[in-house]
């Protein structure tokens, strides 16, 4: 054995490295290819002001974040032990691998978004704000059906022996970033605006209420999977405040937003889930069910957000964008 001690210390050690090792790139790069990406000495009150003011209200809303998520692992540790907190590292590393793609497509979505509003470029900001929630939601939902359906099966082939409440904690952990995942272009929308105070007030402060709100509910002694039930209405809170703050932040229609983009998604959902489900409760579990209920779920996620979940004019632009990539139309 190369190391002797506590392989779990090592495991926190190797990833220290790592982040060190890519922001050395990262910053190495910069200053070579970017002439302001070097260390200068600069002096100017208002600024400093509104920079520290900035970030101090985005630090208060990461560290609800933080609350969120590594509070309830410290919550379940005290209440169920170590097991229970596995069972909850399994379920958000499946979904962090679904996660993954809605993530990259938010990363070329968020400096359109920031731009736009920063040119004054208002309906197109609104416009952007709308595609990409929807967008966001769809890619989220495309990878998720199969998953949500056929958790138990999926866990097996992995895990061989599943640990208590794995299937429902991937599940509902799954379900909850469906949720934020329409949340995301309405954060980087604010964020535009710079004046995040109140948003982060309030906004975070109702992500801070994960924490006791699901202490107090686990000393009635209610299971494990409260925090994640907890964790969703907040989720749909936070959603629903967002937009609400965003009428007044940027003149954002919260009407046009509930109609255009929650309620289609939600409509989307239910019939995506229909076909898939209903095979699902008929064929026996083994792997050609798996395989069955995966394309099923594909085509009729598909199916669903092209004819119910896209408008004439998206439509359009996707037909548009494939024309030219794979048939070089204009």
């Amino acid at each position: 054995m190369f190391f002797s001690f506590d392989k779990l210390k090592l495991y926190g050690i190797l990833l220290f490295g790592v982040t060190l090792i890519i922001t050395g790139i990262y910053r190495t790069y910069c200053r070579k290819k970017y002439e302001e990406c070097r260390f200068q000495f600069y002096r100017d009150k208002d600024f400093f002001k509104e920079l520290i003011g900035y970030s101090g209200w985005n630090l208060y809303g990461a560290l609800a974040g933080v609350f969120k998520n590594q509070g309830i692992n410290i919550l379940l540790n005290i209440f169920f032990g170590p097991v229970v907190n596995a069972a909850r590292g399994v379920a958000f590393q499946v979904n962090s691998a679904i996660n993954q793609f809605v993530s990259n497509f938010y990363t070329a979505v968020h400096p359109q978004i920031t731009k736009s509003y920063a040119v004054g470029e208002r309906k197109e900001m609104m416009n952007l704000v709308f595609q990409s929630s929807k967008f966001c939601f769809y890619l989220m939902l495309f990878l998720s059906v199969p998953v949500l359906i056929e958790t138990p099966f999926i866990l097996k082939l992995w895990l061989t022996e599943l640990p208590d409440y794995v299937v429902i904690f991937t599940r509902l952990v799954i379900l909850n970033t469906l949720i934020d995942a329409m949340s995301y272009p309405l954060i980087t929308a604010a964020q535009a605006t710079g004046k995040i105070m109140k948003y982060q007030l309030i906004v975070g402060s109702m992500l801070f209420l994960n924490l006791p709100l699901s202490y107090i509910l686990l000393k009635f002694g209610l299971p494990p999977e409260i925090t994640l039930y907890v964790s969703i209405v907040i989720s749909i809170l936070c959603l629903f405040m967002r937009a609400f703050m965003l009428r007044s932040m940027v003149g954002m229609s919260v009407r046009a937003y509930f109609t255009d983009v929650i309620l289609i998604a939600f409509s989307v959902s239910v019939i995506s889930l229909v076909l898939p489900v209903i095979i699902y409760i008929n064929l026996e579990e083994n792997l050609i069910r798996l395989l069955i209920v995966t394309v099923v779920s594909l085509l009729s996620t598909g199916i669903s957000i092209w004819f119910l979940g896209l408008s004439k004019n998206e439509r359009g632009f996707f037909i548009r964008q494939i024309n030219k990539r794979f048939f070089h139309r204009k």
